[in-house]
């Protein structure tokens, strides 16, 4: 707390600045001013800084890695299908014995089985 004393001496020191209020309100006022040119600055875009330009960039470089992926994609996809192909194809020469005749692979029997344990 503050004495008498004190509060007199600065009711005093605020007696002889008769423009304190009106400085505190003229200050609120320029602040205001200032921060109001600031939006309206930024919201024109006329800022002298292109940020279209940033834009285009950060867009062409997405696009080109979309493009990377998609290409990426499709030759996988493609890989894919003809592995999927082969498989089916194998499946049905295998179904119709065509396999057998296509891979000559000796015909195990007791006799081939006794010359492997020889050896």
């Amino acid at each position: 707390m503050i004495s008498a004393n004190e509060k007199n001496r600065l009711m005093r020191a605020y007696k002889h600045e008769p423009y304190t209020r009106v400085a505190v309100a003229l200050k609120c006022a320029v602040l205001l001013a200032v921060i109001a040119g600031i939006v309206v600055i930024g919201m024109t875009g006329e800022t002298g800084y292109h940020g279209s330009t940033r834009q285009t960039a950060v867009q062409h470089r997405d696009s080109a890695a979309l493009a990377h992926a998609r290409e990426l994609m499709e030759e996988r996809r493609e890989r894919f299908e003809a592995a999927q192909k082969e498989r089916r194809e194998k499946a049905a020469a295998s179904r119709s014995g065509e396999a057998r005749a296509a891979s000559p692979e000796p015909e195990i029997n007791e006799v081939t089985l006794r010359r492997r344990a020889s050896d």
